[in-house]
Formats: C-alpha cells, sequence, structure tokens
C-alpha cells in the first residue's frame, strides 16, 4: 500500500470516529458494546476494514 492511500484510509477512519451514531442507534443506549450498532456507521467501518484488507494483499 502506499503512503497517500495508507493517509487516505487513515482519513476515513478519523472521520468515522468522529461521526455520531444515528439517533435511533443502539449504541447510544447505557452499556450497549459498539458491536451492537445498528446504524450506519457499522456498514461504513466494514466498508473501510474491507478496504484496508484489500489493499494490504495487494488487491
Amino acid at each position: 500500500m502506499t503512503r497517500p492511500e495508507e493517509d487516505e484510509l487513515e482519513q476515513r477512519r478519523r472521520e468515522l470516529e468522529r461521526a455520531p451514531h444515528a439517533q435511533d442507534c443502539a449504541v447510544r443506549e447505557p452499556g450497549v458494546h459498539w458491536k451492537d450498532c445498528t446504524c450506519w456507521k457499522r456498514k461504513a467501518w466494514e466498508e473501510l476494514h474491507a478496504e484496508e484488507r484489500r489493499r494490504r494483499e495487494g488487491g
């Protein structure tokens, strides 16, 4: 993976970390683990991780 690709993924990661969960997301309830996210953010994380894997594996 090239440096610009790493920077792009890191930027996406930082944006996701700062973004709030949807108002009706289960994670907003006390004691709910982030893996139980029910909003857009869960899918965005999964897509980011898949992209990181693809780039690491050279695809």
